[in-house]
């Protein structure tokens, strides 16, 4: 999978350097959303790209129903943009530089999940179908975070 994504997003240049070291799987139920958040933003290396279907075959498409990819730049209270994009279900998409939110490429170099001005936050909505939303997100977890400098522990 990880192999046919990268293919798939070749000119964006998806984990060219590295290697995916997480798969998520998720589930979303019909009339039901995962609203506006960063992943945290100090802990993954960049591009995190998932694949969406639905858990049977809709009515008129046998991958599902269509299903909503909504970005949110700013933070709740002051938003600055917001887009809503359709997805038809089995569409894969990526994440990355500030549509990801990462703080390498914060102007604020925030971390973890506070907000600014720049960045962009991402949802899902599957709230006009009755069918179970599934997909998969690869990324690449940072070996590194969280690891502080070794300190020499009591003599």
């Amino acid at each position: 999978l990880e192999a046919r994504m990268r293919q798939v997003f070749a000119l964006a240049g998806l984990w060219r350097e590295c290697d995916v070291n997480m798969m998520q799987l998720s589930q979303i139920p019909g009339g039901q959303c995962l609203g506006h958040h960063f992943d945290r933003r100090d802990k993954w290396q960049e591009g995190i790209a998932s694949v969406a279907w639905s858990e049977t075959a809709g009515q008129e498409d046998s991958r599902g129903d269509e299903w909503t990819l909504g970005m949110q730049c700013g933070p709740s209270n002051n938003v600055q943009r917001q887009v809503q994009l359709p997805m038809p279900a089995g569409a894969a998409y990526i994440l990355s530089k500030r549509a990801q939110g990462r703080t390498a490429w914060c102007s604020r170099h925030k971390v973890a999940h506070e907000s600014c001005a720049c960045c962009w936050q991402h949802g899902v909505w599957n709230e006009k179908t009755a069918l179970t939303r599934q997909s998969i997100t690869m990324r690449v977890y940072d070996e590194e975070w969280g690891r502080e400098a070794s300190s020499p522990g009591p003599g």
